[in-house]
């Protein structure tokens, strides 16, 4: 979740506005943004091709009340949409133009570098496993979490639920087993 940033300023009404592009997602109110970076810039045309490297990035705390686009509220800034956030809960006053609003802090990296993982990951050492240990680990901690009562499905999860069971019936040949799937998968993530 992203949004470019051209300016900001502080209403009469205690909320501040944020005046901008969306990015690739849609931005609804009650969306929490984490993070605001800036990108390194990039020579136009032909820098568009490279890949984003980051200036700076500060970790910081807006939620969105009201969304507006064409000067009207609106439920959702569609992607790419000009429109102005109305934001309450903020860990800043205003927030700079050309900067883009992020729900995560990236380290600021060179080109092909990864970005830092967290000092908890370093320290337990995490940042030193392969893709398919780290897929081990979140498997066994979520397996060590105790039972609980599942939530309540939407309606249209339980459709969605209803239709499945449905297919599995029809075609029970279709069906693997867990271990031959993770097995496809962590086979897929050690190949890269």
């Amino acid at each position: 979740m992203e949004f470019y940033i051209s300016s900001s300023v502080n209403g009469e009404t205690g909320l501040l506005s944020i005046i901008g592009r969306c990015g690739d997602e849609p931005i609804r109110p009650g969306m929490e943004f984490r993070a605001i970076l800036k990108e390194k810039p990039r020579e136009y045309p032909s820098g568009l091709e490279s890949p984003r490297q980051i200036e700076n990035c500060k970790n910081i705390r807006i939620k969105v009340q009201e969304v507006e686009a064409y000067g009207k509220k609106v439920e959702s800034l569609p992607a790419n949409t000009t429109g102005v956030l109305r934001c309450v809960d903020c860990s800043v006053d205003l927030v700079p133009g050309g900067w883009i609003l992020t729900d995560q802090c990236v380290a600021a990296i060179g080109q092909g570098e990864p970005a830092k993982m967290s000092s908890l990951l370093q320290s337990l050492g995490i940042d030193r496993l392969s893709p398919a240990d780290r897929l081990r680990l979140i498997s066994e901690i979520w397996d060590s979490l105790p039972e609980q009562p599942p939530p309540d499905l939407t309606e249209e999860q339980g459709q969605e639920l209803d239709r499945r069971l449905a297919q599995m019936d029809a075609d029970p040949t279709a069906l693997r087993p867990w271990a031959e799937v993770e097995a496809r998968v962590l086979g897929r993530i050690e190949s890269k």
